[in-house]
C-alpha cells in the first residue's frame, strides 16, 4: 500500500513538473543594437524556443525627443526608423509562445544614435584621365555622405555642360580637339545640404586633327624664347594694366602641369619660370575672368 502511494505521488509530481515546463515561455535574451545611424538602428535578439511572436517596446531616454513604439512581429530583428540624431534610446522584448503563455519583458538595452553630419564638403581629388582629341574622363574622390553630384564643364567660351550624377566620374564626349576645358563639381549630401563647388580643374584635349577658331584679333600672345630653357617671357597685347591673368601650361597629353596667376603689365613682357618643367612641347593658355586671352605652343628644352 505504501509503495503504491509513493508511486502515485511521484507520478503526480512528474506531471506537475512537466506541465510547469510546458507552460513556461523564456524571456528573450541576447538583445543588441547595431547598424546605428543618426536616424535609424537595427534591433535584434535571440530566438526563444516555442515562441510564435515577439513584442518590442522602444523608448526614448533623457534629453531626447519623445519616441514610444510598440511592435508585434514574428522575426527576431527590427529596423527602428525615425530616430533623432544624438539621441538616447532603449528597447526591451517579450515572447509569446505556442502554449498560450508569454514571458516577462527582458531587461532593457540602451543605445545612442550618432550626431547628424555637419555641413557638406566640396568634392576633392579632381583630375581628367583617358584624354583623347574628342573626349576625356572626369574624375573626383567620392564623398562618404554624398547622394549625388553636380558637374559643370566649360571651355570658358561657347561650350558649357551641366550634369547631375550619382557616380564620381563622367565620360565627356564630343569635345573639340586641341581645346582647353575646365570642370568643377559640388555634392548634395544625405543631410540635405549642398556643398560649394570645387575649384575649377583644367585639362586640354589632344590636338590630333584639331581645328581651332582664331582668337579675337590682337590677342595672340608673344612667347619667347621658343624653345625656352629656364624662363619664358609672355606678353599679352590686349590686356588692361593690372588685369588678373590666369596662366595654365598643358603637356602634349593635355595634362595640366602648372597653373598660376599674374597681374598683367600692359605692353611689357612678363617672365615665368619653366626650369621645373620636363623637356617637351607645351600649350600655354591664358585667360581672364574665364575669357581666353591667348593660346600658344612652346617648346621647353633644357641645355
Amino acid at each position: 500500500m505504501k509503495k503504491s502511494k509513493l508511486t502515485f505521488l511521484l507520478t503526480v509530481l512528474s506531471l506537475a513538473l512537466s506541465l510547469k515546463s510546458w507552460s513556461q515561455c523564456s524571456t528573450p535574451a541576447g538583445l543588441e543594437a547595431f547598424n546605428i545611424t543618426p536616424t535609424s538602428a537595427t534591433l535584434a535578439w535571440e530566438a526563444v524556443p516555442g515562441a510564435i511572436k515577439y513584442a518590442v517596446k522602444i523608448l526614448n531616454g533623457p534629453n531626447t525627443p519623445i519616441y514610444e513604439v510598440s511592435v508585434a512581429l514574428r522575426e527576431t530583428s527590427l529596423e527602428a526608423l525615425g530616430l533623432s540624431p544624438d539621441g538616447e534610446y532603449s528597447f526591451k522584448v517579450l515572447a509569446w509562445c505556442r502554449n498560450g503563455g508569454s514571458s516577462a519583458f527582458s531587461r532593457p538595452v540602451s543605445f545612442r544614435t550618432p550626431p547628424a553630419p555637419v555641413g557638406c564638403d566640396s568634392p576633392t581629388g579632381l583630375f581628367a584621365s583617358d584624354i583623347t582629341n574628342l573626349g576625356a574622363t572626369l574624375n573626383w574622390d567620392a564623398q562618404p555622405d554624398a547622394l549625388k553630384y553636380e558637374l559643370e564643364l566649360s571651355d570658358g567660351d561657347q561650350y558649357f555642360l551641366s550634369e547631375v550624377l550619382t557616380q564620381n566620374s563622367y565620360p565627356a564626349y564630343r569635345l573639340a580637339s586641341g581645346t582647353a576645358y575646365k570642370f568643377r563639381v559640388r555634392a548634395e549630401c544625405s543631410n540635405g545640404d549642398v556643398s560649394d563647388f570645387s575649384p575649377w580643374i583644367a585639362f586640354m584635349t589632344d590636338r590630333s586633327g584639331a581645328f581651332r577658331p582664331q582668337l579675337p584679333g590682337g590677342t595672340q600672345a608673344e612667347a619667347y624664347p621658343n624653345p625656352a630653357d629656364q624662363s619664358l617671357n609672355l606678353m599679352f597685347p590686349n590686356v588692361e594694366e593690372g588685369e588678373l591673368v590666369e596662366v595654365m601650361a598643358f603637356n602634349a597629353n593635355g595634362q595640366l602641369l602648372r597653373q598660376f596667376s599674374l597681374t598683367a603689365l600692359k605692353g611689357q613682357p612678363q617672365e615665368i619660370d619653366v626650369a621645373g618643367l620636363p623637356d617637351g612641347m607645351y600649350f600655354i593658355l591664358a585667360e581672364s575672368d574665364g575669357i581666353p586671352l591667348a593660346r600658344q605652343k612652346v617648346m621647353i628644352s633644357h641645355k
